[in-house]
């Protein structure tokens, strides 16, 4: 059996889309037959400008077992919508004509923008292929969310509409759909009528941070002089809204707290633009870290961020971040709203929920921490999550539901 898993993050590559993947070709890589082979088309790293030109002379064939990785190379986007909308151009013609003279049995294909499931589905439907779609989020909700409030002229309208039919039927043909987020379950019902194809196995904890987790100690009260450390990790998009939070937080923080962010994105120089017209003096940016480095950043925090804009679309996320967080059994403090805010309150018991870009709210929280000092965490409720949430095992799940319908097991 030939096996063909389009993703357009791979490692190194750094973002949820790329450690997912590599989770789920490990897990694939155990559980098919020696003789099977996975091709996998993928890109050089593309996400952060910084990281990525680290990898200039990646792209061409890799091999290893029973594994071939074939890398279009792709300059970085840094996040702009129509620099990735042109890079996933030249992304989708190259996998078309690397897959044209090959066969293959199954194609597997995890999506967040959708146009990698939509990739999917053409070589899969040309060669009456099964496919498997692993969707990472709703573009197309998110795309109507973002412009619902725009006047677009027509051709932007015709193009939305495309975008619901094409989505329409490459979700109909999929042999069988997994939603990284249970909140998604009710939009692709309504596409598919029943939720028959549908499976929700999510993101989870790495192994990396299973071996962080086995040295957690009991956490500590804090109420000193000294500054209580926040940090922020991860994308600095339109998503994350954080010029709308951050600049506006009360000014009396300035001597009380060090927030820290690292990471990149498009909405990057907005941010700073912000703090630097507020005069924020509590706030710090650095470059993307490689996960192994974010590790001690994540230990010399006292608190962990996390802040969705408020869209209709982002009610129904279940960001991989959150997973990294919870680890360190640290208060997160979260502006997010739906059934991500649902998911913390059942699952994440020390992680503090505020409405998205609702600066008053924030206010309070940290407010209150820096008054009466840090609260306690359970560390048994930390361990118990730990164990829910491993991401091996979750693959392995996920893997042994493919292959049972692929007939492999």
């Amino acid at each position: 059996m030939k096996i063909l898993y389009l993703t357009f993050y791979y490692k190194p590559d750094l973002c949820a889309g790329s450690f997912r993947a590599e989770s789920f070709i490990k897990s694939l890589g155990g559980k098919i037959n020696k003789d099977d082979k996975i091709d996998i088309i993928t890109t050089t790293p593309n996400r952060y400008d910084s990281y990525s030109k680290k990898f200039n002379n990646l792209s061409g064939i890799e091999k290893s077992g029973n594994v071939s990785i074939n890398r279009i190379q792709l300059n970085n986007h840094g996040g702009s919508f129509f620099k990735l909308a042109k890079q996933f151009i030249k992304f989708y013609y190259k996998a078309l004509k690397i897959s044209k003279s090959e066969n293959y049995d199954v194609i597997i294909a995890t999506s967040s923008r959708f146009f990698t499931a939509y990739l999917g589905y053409k070589i899969a439907k040309k060669r009456k292929n099964p496919l498997f779609l692993d969707i990472r989020d709703i573009f197309v909700e998110t795309i109507y969310d973002v412009t619902k409030n725009m006047k677009l002229r027509y051709p932007i309208k015709v193009f939305l509409w495309i975008l619901v039919l094409v989505e329409k039927r490459t979700i109909s043909y999929a042999s069988q759909i997994n939603l990284v987020s249970p909140g998604f379950n009710s939009y692709y019902e309504k596409i598919l009528g029943s939720s028959r194809k549908i499976t929700n196995f999510t993101n989870g904890i790495d192994k990396l941070f299973l071996a962080r987790g086995t040295t957690l100690k009991v956490a500590v009260n804090k109420k000193d002089d000294k500054q209580l450390n926040i940090l922020y990790a991860g994308n600095l998009g339109a998503s994350q809204a954080l010029s709308k939070i951050i600049p506006y937080l009360d000014d009396n923080f300035n001597e009380k707290i060090n927030f820290n962010i690292i990471g990149s994105g498009s909405a990057q120089e907005l941010l700073v633009e912000k703090i630097k017209e507020k005069k924020v003096m509590f706030v710090n940016i650095y470059e993307p870290l490689p996960r192994e480095q974010l590790i001690s950043k994540y230990d010399t925090a006292d608190i962990l961020f996390l802040h969705l804009d408020k869209k209709d679309a982002f009610k129904k996320v279940l960001p991989s971040k959150i997973f990294e967080y919870a680890v360190f059994g640290k208060p997160i403090i979260a502006g997010v709203d739906g059934y991500f805010a649902d998911f913390l309150k059942k699952e994440i018991p020390w992680a503090f929920v505020f409405e998205p870009c609702n600066v008053a709210q924030l206010n309070k929280i940290l407010n209150s921490f820096v008054e009466k000092g840090m609260p306690l965490i359970d560390m048994k409720k930390v361990e118990l999550f730990v164990q829910k949430y491993k991401r091996s095992e979750i693959m392995d799940r996920y893997v042994n539901i493919i292959c049972e319908n692929m007939n492999v097991i």
